[in-house]
């Protein structure tokens, strides 16, 4: 309801132009002068030029009411009338305004998404000036645009006041009634519900809607998801309802693989992530040959402000003919073995920090084939015993959860604690910050390789820091080692080793299809070991460029690098992306 007449203005105005007093001499006449009247803050130039009749045209009745009607849709006037008069041998028309009221306050209530001066910042219309209704319709359009902006589509004007110079918009917020989830068989209806971040009662946004949607499709549970709207008995509210396919989450996979410093080796994993029901991740794995590992887990990924999550495990590793580099030559070659148990917990701190406190406990065994590593480490009893650490990070991230990409930074600080009171043989610490960046790069798809762009798979520039420090006898299994697929391609695995670390990498991440992408990249970092007189030092860093290929298979993405370092290019084959 609109309790200013502009509705009953227009329908005088078309009264009077269609009841407009011409004599029959007039018909004939030439226009002679035109006059405007009633008007105080509006000039008489501007009505008459919108008015657009001018001394010398013909009189013609109709060109009369599209002059009146093109005055009142300037929105300034309340009334807009005319008449006629003999002038000069011709005939004068005399255009009647009544102007609107000044604007005295203006108000907007009923927004709880935006203060009421955020609104009023898009607003054109003002106090102290004549009220127009042209512009308050523009007002009306941006305080909508500026909802929609925002994830805010449903936003109605539910009622425009002008009454005694006193303009109030009243608004009315579209908000979320009852949530329904139905298709789940396998999965609890709590699990889909805590990813649902919109809750009865809230203003409606659509931006959450697609944050739900992708972090529902991302948990890998289901084999579709879709959000609908269920109208209810008032146009103020909507129902959500939730729909999911469940797919499969039960996985068995088998690999046989070859690399140039491990040899032949083999695999065998199965994995549930959504075991029972209850969106844990169990995972039972075992690889063979000269990389042997053997593990136990079960995970609750799930964390907010009040739940933990949690993990918990049993592992084994025995890796053979280990090398050691030192100067591009090789020093020592040797086998390592852990096993033990780990325990880890962590919570959301509120905004976008969370923490993560991870218990270790493990057997660690270093020995020696030929060649040797060190008489500080053999003399130290730092490569044989029991070690027990404490691990705590502390995370903020700012990822766009809205988006089905990454966009956004990550900044991590860590610390790790060995502890000889709890039944280690050792006494160090480990620290440091890991800091990530992710940016679409717009239009790179089409200006540059003739691709199509989709606005749910840009192309990504991904950046990634890392520097990590120690203090303390640390042991020779517990060292920073850089080198191979999940750091500093290029280079042998485990190549560099050291008390202090850095690496850099930057990826160019283009989509060519839903399931194949295209990698470029260049990486950077070293190992400095204390033992050796060597510190961290920006001045002394290996690189490596390269390319590679990411296809999306049921294990997730398989990645494949090839990457040219400082002495050799050599290929990497891993599964996920590296950062």
């Amino acid at each position: 309801m609109v309790s200013f007449r502009l509705r009953d203005a227009v329908k005088v105005l078309f009264a009077l132009g269609l009841s407009l007093s011409l004599s029959a001499g007039a018909l004939a006449q030439t226009i002679t002068a035109v006059e405007v009247i009633g008007n105080k803050e509006i000039s008489s130039q501007y009505i008459a030029s919108v008015f657009g009749l001018s001394p010398g045209d013909p009189f013609d009745p109709q060109k009369v009411r599209e002059g009146l009607r093109a005055v009142f849709d300037t929105g300034f006037f309340r009334l807009v009338d005319a008449d006629t008069e003999p002038h000069d041998g011709g005939v004068k028309v005399v255009v009647m305004v009544v102007e609107n009221p000044k604007v005295e306050t203006f108000k907007i209530e009923g927004s709880t998404v935006f203060k009421e001066d955020d609104l009023k910042a898009v607003c054109m219309t003002t106090p102290g000036l004549i009220f127009n209704s042209q512009i308050l319709r523009r007002d009306l359009d941006r305080i909508k645009e500026k909802y929609s902006e925002r994830g805010y589509p449903f936003v109605n004007v539910r009622d425009v006041s002008f009454e005694g110079g006193n303009l109030v918009v009243k608004l009315s917020e579209v908000r979320v009634g009852e949530i329904l989830v139905q298709g789940n068989k396998r999965t609890k209806e709590h699990v889909i519900r805590r990813y649902i971040t919109l809750s009865p009662g809230d203003v409606f946004n659509s931006n959450m809607v697609r944050y739900t949607l992708n972090k529902l499709q991302a948990l890998g549970y289901f084999e579709d998801v879709t959000v609908g709207f269920e109208p209810t008995e008032s146009p103020d509210v909507v129902n959500l309802v939730v729909t999911v396919k469940e797919g499969k989450v039960g996985r068995a996979g088998f690999g046989v693989a070859y690399g140039s410093q491990s040899g032949w080796s083999g695999s065998v994993v199965y994995e549930n992530i959504n075991w029972r029901g209850l969106g844990q991740n169990v995972q039972v794995g075992a690889e063979f040959g000269g990389r042997e590992r053997y593990w136990v887990q079960l995970e609750e990924p799930w964390m907010d402000e009040r739940n933990f999550a949690w993990k918990v495990g049993v592992y084994r590793r025995f890796w053979e003919d280990l090398e050691r580099y030192e100067g591009g030559e090789l020093r020592a070659t040797y086998d390592e073995s852990k096993q033990g148990a780990f325990f880890g917990f962590g919570r959301k701190l509120g905004g976008d920090l969370s923490f993560y406190l991870t218990f270790d406990w493990k057997e660690v065994e270093v020995t020696v084939k030929s060649g040797d590593l060190g008489d500080y480490y053999r003399k130290q009893e730092l490569l044989e015993g029991t070690n027990f650490t404490a691990s705590l990070s502390l995370t903020r991230s700012r990822l766009d959860q809205a988006l089905p990409y990454k966009k956004g930074d990550v900044e991590t600080v860590f610390f790790e604690k060995a502890l000889k009171a709890l039944g280690g043989d050792w006494d160090y610490s480990k620290y440091g910050l890991e800091l990530r960046y992710y940016a679409p790069v717009a239009n790179l798809l089409s200006e540059v390789f003739g691709l199509p762009e989709r606005k749910d798979r840009p192309a990504i520039l991904a950046l990634r820091a890392k520097a990590a420090f120690s203090d303390g006898e640390v042991p020779w299994a517990e060292l920073y080692f850089l080198g191979g697929d999940s750091g500093l391609r290029g280079y042998r695995d485990d190549y560099f080793a050291g008390h202090e670390m850095f690496l850099g990498n930057a990826e160019l991440r283009i989509p060519v299809d839903d399931n194949l992408s295209v990698v470029v990249f260049h990486d950077v970092g070293n190992a400095w070991n204390k033992r050796a007189g060597k510190s961290f030092s920006f001045d002394d860093l290996k690189s490596a460029t390269g390319a590679g290929i990411r296809v999306m298979t049921p294990l997730g993405y398989v990645r494949l690098d090839v990457a040219n370092g400082e002495e050799e290019t050599r290929t990497h084959f891993s599964i996920g992306e590296l950062f």
